[in-house]
């Protein structure tokens, strides 16, 4: 439901919009609850959105929030939410993450 909603707010351009749901919800107290098998679809659009969005903090403290979530039920899933083909894509994408990288490029 989630993420049908947030996939017709990209459809109208409302791509800030559908960021804004999926952050309330992955940094929610209700979320830490849910499987991590439902959030993982979740976090990969949120991240993709991130980064197109150029949300590097947002998507700093989503992951964090997903971190601890995961932590104690299934690491390999935070592997999964990192690893989408955006970081090799461009290594400005991966700047937003790493600082170390921005001081490279420029």
């Amino acid at each position: 439901m989630l993420l049908q909603r947030a996939q017709e707010l990209i459809a109208v351009e409302q791509s800030t919009a559908a960021l804004t749901i999926l952050h309330e919800h992955v940094t929610s107290k209700r979320s830490r609850n849910s499987p991590i098998t439902s959030l993982e679809p979740v976090m990969i659009l949120f991240v993709e959105l991130c980064v197109d969005l150029k949300k590097g903090k947002l998507a700093k403290d989503g992951l964090y929030q997903y971190k601890n979530t995961a932590q104690n039920t299934n690491v390999g899933t935070i592997e999964v939410s990192r690893a989408p083909s955006f970081w090799s894509a461009s290594p400005a994408n991966a700047a937003l993450f790493v600082p170390s990288l921005s001081s490279r490029n420029s």
